[in-house]
């Protein structure tokens, strides 16, 4: 029975030498169209070769990650530029040239640290801003809270219309401090520091803007103090009168002594 291989040539029959061939030390049949198993093993063995050469590249370009063909090449230029530098600097600088590099970089550092500053200074005058805007709005509506509960409910009684004139006077006179509204010092000859109800009560007892109350309110109403502040004491000279009025609201009393044309600092007010 003849062999696919013999390992010498003595061993194959005469009559079929003919049919086969050395390869690698070893004498295999050669048949058109057959394949013997040496044939198999070596490409078996080359498929492996393969195998290990492509594990081996894989591992070779691992560090590549994601990186595309281009971005592969953008950094092997830059690496190539970097190194030609480096090949061509100065391998000495003097001071002048170490002082001017220095001065180089210095200078792209504070730019960058001035282009950072004017962003957060843009910011930071924005938010200044909408503060400013956010606590003006604020204040104007306390101060409008504070003309409605003046002439509000047992307030101060006005004309009609008045308010055209009295909401745009409150917020030029009086200021939001320390989360109460007070008029403002000196403001309208207006004493500083009063509440919008006693600022009414002031103006009303003084004749001034009389158009802006009722004529019922009007000079010639009980105790002749011009106002519906209720009897005036400073007007009578009660002293006892004027001792309870200055007592139980020292605000009010001032109100009145002035619409009396009394000092109000006589009676401590």
């Amino acid at each position: 029975m003849l062999k696919a291989i013999y390992s010498s040539a003595d061993e194959i029959p005469a009559e079929v030498a003919g049919f086969y061939t050395e390869r690698d030390g070893q004498f295999e049949l050669q048949v058109e169209g057959m394949k013997t198993s040496g044939d198999v093993e070596r490409l078996t063995r080359a498929l492996e070769n393969e195998r290990s050469a492509h594990r081996s590249t894989k591992e070779s370009y691992s560090w590549v990650g994601d990186l595309n063909a281009g971005e592969v090449q953008s950094l092997r230029d830059a690496r190539e530029d970097l190194q030609y530098k480096l090949d061509n600097a100065s391998p000495t600088m003097d001071d002048d040239a170490i002082e001017a590099r220095a001065e180089k970089l210095a200078g792209r550092a504070t730019r960058k640290l001035e282009e950072q500053l004017a962003a957060a200074t843009m910011e930071r005058d924005a938010h200044l801003n909408a503060i400013g805007l956010h606590e003006a709005a604020q204040g104007q509506r306390l101060i409008k809270d504070s003309v409605e509960k003046a002439i509000g409910e047992g307030g101060i009684k006005l004309s009609d219309g008045a308010m055209l004139d009295v909401v745009p006077f409150a917020e030029r006179i009086m200021q939001v401090q320390d989360g109460r509204v007070v008029s403002r010092e000196g403001v309208d000859g207006i004493e500083g520091g009063l509440g919008f109800g006693d600022v009414l009560a002031d103006i009303q007892a003084s004749g001034r803007r009389a158009h802006w109350f009722p004529a019922s309110a009007g000079a010639g109403a009980q105790g002749g103090t011009g106002n519906d502040l209720g009897s005036n004491p400073f007007s009578s000279g009660n002293l006892t009168e004027i001792g309870q009025a200055v007592k139980s609201d020292p605000v009010k009393a001032r109100t009145l002594a002035k619409a009396a044309g009394v000092d109000p600092a006589k009676y401590g007010l």
